[in-house]
């Protein structure tokens, strides 16, 4: 349970009844909607997904599932407008005891469909109803749809609501981290740093690997000018979190930077994953601009687990920034040995053209154009 409490929750084609087929109840065939999502889950294949849904809906126009699926993939090109005329009409002819889906779901749909038009007036009536179907009848999706319609409030600048869908979480789960830490982070917002970190605190103590906990930890501190903890907070982040963001953990390591170092070397000491840590160890380094340090923690990274496609490009951005323009190239090209793509021929001819080797320079951005015009 890993959900960044700054933006709302990724839609999967299972979250929140996407997947909830009832095969107790299929009254028509349903081969090209089973297909498509075995195209799409396997072979990643949307356009042959969406083909097949689109079969299925020709033959069963009114299959909820189906529609569903057919929202999912439209969201996926930007085609709003049809992700919406699909949920309307889904609304209109869904019986949730056949179809295995609600009303509140279909709900929940509309409302991520309007915020990723950036319609968020929208996106919050949508997410409203959601939760005021799920309340009264689909217990089983309540809090996370709860979640969606407290962060909407929250991005439209309604803490006051928001705090109150939370803790109305709470009161049905007084366990749930999640709503604990969106009650912290609107307490953050307002400024009351002290309040917020007693209930990170609380959530913590519920579940101690909920990334989040520590990044508003580490927020609060900061604002404390409790540098040390700030520090150690966000290094917790770090650890814990699928998706840290780096540029936020560096506004604060960089207060206390000696401090920072010395934590970082530590935890890499002592991790059964230490090459996480030399790499942040490294990116502390280039984002100060000691260019010579993050050269060697890459060296050093390189004589722990070999070469490395991303210790030659990060390498090679280095050197570029220490003029080492010769051994930059060298490690650009390391990377087209395996990799020669737009990427890499930029990469490598930009090294020549700061070095003056302009038509090698050349050569390489005129490979790039043509391995994709387009880029």
């Amino acid at each position: 349970m890993k959900k960044i409490l700054m933006i709302l929750s990724a839609v999967s084609l299972t979250l929140l009844g996407g997947e909830m087929y009832s095969q107790n109840k299929k009254a028509e065939n349903d081969y090209n909607l089973q297909k498509a999502r075995e195209v799409l889950n396997e072979e990643k294949d949307e356009a042959k997904a969406m083909a097949l849904v689109n079969k299925q809906l020709g033959e069963t126009p009114d299959m909820v599932e189906a529609l569903l699926l057919r929202v999912r993939l439209d969201r996926m090109k930007g085609e709003y407008g049809a992700a919406l005329h699909d949920l309307n009409h889904a609304l209109k002819v869904n019986k949730p005891k056949n179809s295995g889906i609600t009303n509140a779901t279909l709900h929940w749909w509309k409302g991520h469909v309007y915020q990723d038009m950036f319609e968020m007036e929208k996106a919050v009536d949508s997410f409203r109803t959601a939760y005021e179907l799920a309340v009264k009848g689909d217990k089983e999706n309540c809090q996370g749809i709860a979640f969606d319609y407290a962060q909407s409030l929250y991005l439209t600048g309604d803490l006051g609501k928001s705090d109150i869908v939370y803790r109305e979480m709470l009161g049905r789960d007084e366990s749930d981290v999640e709503p604990m830490v969106g009650l912290a982070r609107n307490m953050e917002d307002r400024g009351q740093y002290r309040e917020a970190l007693e209930l990170l605190e609380k959530a913590g103590r519920m579940e101690a690997g909920y990334g989040e906990v520590y990044r508003f930890k580490m927020v609060a501190h900061n604002r404390l000018n409790e540098l040390s903890k700030a520090v150690d907070d966000g290094l917790d982040w770090y650890e814990k979190s699928d998706n840290p963001n780096i540029d936020s953990l560096m506004v604060v390591l960089v207060r206390k930077a000696g401090y920072a170092v010395a934590s970082i070397k530590s935890r890499e000491k002592k991790s059964e994953n230490p090459a996480e840590w030399k790499m942040l160890l490294c990116d502390f380094y280039e984002h100060t601009r000691d260019f010579a340090a993050a050269v060697k923690g890459y060296d050093e990274l390189e004589e722990m687990y070999g070469k490395h496609e991303q210790i030659h490009i990060r390498r090679s951005d280095a050197y570029s920034e220490l003029g080492l323009y010769d051994r930059a190239i060298e490690d650009a090209s390391a990377v087209m040995e395996k990799n020669r793509d737009v990427y890499s021929l930029c990469r490598r001819g930009d090294c020549y053209r700061q070095s003056g080797r302009l038509e090698e320079a050349l050569a390489d951005f005129s490979a790039a154009i043509e391995e994709d015009p387009k880029a």
